[in-house]
């Protein structure tokens, strides 16, 4: 069975974009944590902040996902996360999010860190979604269950992550942490498949009492159809069937108007990415 929300926001009867705030980040670092939960992967919480190593050199495959330490302590901080990743001489990604001490981009800067992309916190209320699209013809959507199945969606996540074809049997071990489409997992995966091929998809983590959207994307081939606006309305109405509430996700700039039809809003809740070498998109 997928676990149901609790009702700690409930409780506390906060605004819906308040409430969209904390849950943001509390659904981002649920998921992307477990990337430190890995087969051969490191999760670290010290200091204020929360980060992760992984097998593969990539970003966004070493990662500082969550960053609360007091002002006075930043630089220090920032420097003890960056000498841990330096023995491997690895990228670092690092997630600025809303609760993030303001004076961090400057430190990071100051550390030669780049700014990458900013994407922007949208919230949903699940009662108030539209219908799924109509699914086009010769296309199939599929949840996706351990196995086969699972595997063959790494082979999308590979080609959006840009990830190199000697690190891909070290990625299929470490995300059997993510648990996906498993009994009880709140993790769960749609893809469109035509052909026998999965073309596009979308990732549905069910935590912190909220239903977050991640990792959508689509092949360039298959662009065009709704494909993406389809396997998001599937996955939300999905959490809406399972009692949760709230929809919350993180869009780039081009996505927000695709995000806004379906029902989002802006949380006034960013994210900013910056990175020590290299590009990247969230």
């Amino acid at each position: 069975m997928t676990p149901k929300p609790t009702d700690s926001f409930h409780k506390t009867r906060l605004p819906r974009a308040a409430e969209a705030k904390a849950a943001l980040e509390g659904n981002f670092w649920g998921l992307w944590s477990r990337f430190g939960r890995g087969e051969d992967c490191q999760l670290h919480d010290r200091h204020g902040a929360r980060w992760f190593e992984t097998p593969i050199s990539s970003m966004p495959y070493n990662s500082v996902i969550r960053f609360q330490t007091p002002a006075d302590q930043i630089e220090t901080a920032v420097d003890h996360i960056i000498d841990s990743y330096a023995s491997r001489e690895v990228p670092i990604t690092w997630i600025v999010h809303p609760s993030s001490p303001p004076g961090l981009p400057a430190v990071l800067q100051q550390r030669d860190f780049a700014l990458a992309e900013t994407v922007e916190g949208m919230w949903a209320d699940l009662s108030e979604l539209p219908p799924p699209d109509r699914l086009p013809s010769g296309w199939e959507i599929r949840a996706a269950s351990p196995g086969a199945e699972v595997n063959a969606l790494l082979d999308l996540v590979s080609w959006r992550w840009d990830v190199a074809a000697a690190d891909r049997p070290l990625m299929r071990k470490f995300l059997q942490a993510f648990e996906v489409g498993a009994r009880g997992s709140p993790i769960q995966c749609w893809a469109a498949w035509q052909d026998g091929q999965p073309m596009a998809k979308a990732l549905l983590n069910l935590d912190d009492g909220v239903a977050g959207i991640y990792g959508v994307s689509t092949r360039p081939e298959a662009r065009g159809r709704g494909l993406a606006r389809l396997l998001t309305l599937t996955a939300l109405h999905f959490a809406r069937d399972q009692g949760y509430e709230m929809g919350v996700l993180h869009s780039s700039p081009m996505a927000i108007s695709l995000y806004t039809k379906i029902g989002f809003k802006p949380a006034q809740s960013q994210f900013k990415v910056y990175i020590s070498s290299g590009n990247f998109h969230i």
